[in-house]
């Protein structure tokens, strides 16, 4: 499969439950308030992306085989970390991508993280532990947990409309298309279910396609500045069909 067509890098109208969390521009706000240690608005920004994010730091981190009684305390600790260290006037800003800024950010607090941690047990055991070492694997952990958490959002911006519009039997059978194709042979029955002619479904295909890029690309406009964006999404819609046809 190949990832759908990015036609331009402008976003459209948000759609209901698309990106309503955050005001345009949030990683921009960010970047471009950086030095600033007086800006409320930076670090609320911030906090609010690293809130959005968590799924996928959580899902990283259960990755790099963090105990699993422990996932839950290490994300914690981490996100706070980065609120309140400010490791952002650090970062190397021509690499303006939120996923770049969290890979270098967990990079650094897992070496700390594992250190205290192997300090820990050798207290409590005399002895002291082999702790998986961070992986260079990281950042691709990291790119491919926020492309699913991407894809789950854009998603739901699908459930929402087909919810409002009486289009749910309609998205669940064409569910596959919007990130890829349907599946071979499936025209002609889902044609017959729709009580629609195999031109009708394949437009119908184009128009969920378009939803879910449209929806896809608000999410992405977040997490990059500008410049950076039609890129970003064209590398992120390429791991959201990866993980597609693995399943």
């Amino acid at each position: 499969m190949s990832p759908p067509e990015v036609a331009s890098a402008g976003a459209g109208p948000a759609a209901p439950g698309a990106s309503a969390l955050f005001p345009p521009t949030r990683w921009s706000l960010v970047l471009a308030a950086a030095a600033d240690a007086d800006d409320g608005a930076a670090d609320r920004a911030l906090a609010e992306l690293c809130a959005a994010y968590r799924r996928p730091v959580l899902g990283v981190l259960r990755g790099l085989r963090v105990p699993p009684e422990e996932v839950e305390d290490v994300a914690h600790a981490f996100l706070a970390w980065v609120l309140e260290s400010r490791p952002l006037r650090r970062f190397e800003r021509r690499e303006a991508r939120f996923r770049a800024f969290l890979t270098a950010c967990l990079h650094h607090f897992l070496a700390d993280w594992r250190r205290r941690a192997a300090g820990r047990r050798a207290v409590s055991t005399g002895e002291v532990p082999e702790i998986p070492a961070a992986t260079p694997d990281l950042a691709a952990l990291l790119d491919a947990a926020l492309a699913h958490e991407l894809d789950a959002r854009a998603q739901r911006a699908l459930d929402h409309h087909a919810a409002a519009h009486g289009l749910v039997r309609e998205l669940a059978l064409l569910r596959s298309a919007p990130r890829g194709d349907l599946p071979h042979g499936a025209l002609p029955g889902i044609a017959a279910e729709l009580r629609l002619t195999h031109a009708a479904v394949r437009h119908r295909v184009r128009t969920w396609r378009g939803r879910y890029l449209d929806a896809f690309r608000r999410e992405v406009v977040e997490l990059v500045s500008p410049d950076l964006e039609a890129d970003e999404l064209r590398y992120l819609l390429a791991l959201t069909v990866q993980e597609a046809g693995a399943a």
